[in-house]
């Protein structure tokens, strides 16, 4: 699962810097892509945010001592 997971993020980012080097001008005011990355973050931080509720992967249980 991991490396479906990296090749996701390699595809993306590829596409995102080629998409960035056909712009022409750096410097210019964002359009769509600014509202499609905005959305990627969101989506990515409630992914997160719903498995680690469900799964508790990066935090002990504390015990009932």
């Amino acid at each position: 699962m991991n490396l479906v997971w990296g090749l996701a993020n390699l595809v993306g980012g590829l596409a995102l810097l080629r998409s960035a080097a056909k712009t022409g001008r750096p410097g210019d005011a964002w359009d769509g892509r600014l509202v499609a990355f905005e959305g990627g973050c969101v989506a990515f931080a409630a992914w997160m945010a719903a498995t680690e509720r469900l799964t508790h992967m990066n935090h002990k249980e504390r015990s009932a001592d």
